[in-house]
């Protein structure tokens, strides 16, 4: 009976402290920014790669690139702003910068694309590879 007793004390203790580690929040170890995308933008992000110039690139599974300005702000509703990039991809799934090209992995190929002309619009795109068939189904 005082083994059993004993247990079901050490019990007790192990899920109060367990209940105790569950209560802190996330905030409490990293510093967290809500952004709201503009109104009417379904965001559903497949992707996020930082900027050489520290913006933010996010990717959207409906085949938009957006680039967030001063993604660090205190305040991301009011000092932080989305911009429209590139459109008309298919379902972007992943990002990577490297030698002044954003490229991205896409349904249906791998891309990479670029400001070409300075206008902070993507308008050269060249395909790296598309050696891969794509059908209907969404599993590929």
């Amino acid at each position: 009976m005082r083994n059993g007793m004993m247990f079901a004390i050490a019990a007790l203790a192990l899920s109060a402290s367990v209940a105790v580690a569950a209560d802190p929040k996330e905030a409490d170890y990293y510093k967290i920014l809500t952004f709201e995308p503009p109104k009417g933008l379904v965001l559903e992000a497949g992707a996020l790669e930082w900027m050489p110039d520290g913006k933010l690139a996010v990717a959207t599974r409906r085949g938009d690139i957006y680039l967030v300005e001063n993604p660090y702000a205190n305040d991301p509703a009011k000092d932080s702003k989305f911009v429209p990039f590139a459109t008309g991809l298919h379902e972007v799934l992943g990002l990577a910068y490297r030698d002044g090209w954003l490229y991205v992995s896409q349904r249906g190929e791998l891309s990479r694309i670029k400001d070409g002309d300075g206008d902070g619009k993507a308008d050269v795109f060249e395909t790296v590879s598309d050696a891969w068939g794509i059908t209907g189904d969404y599993h590929e």
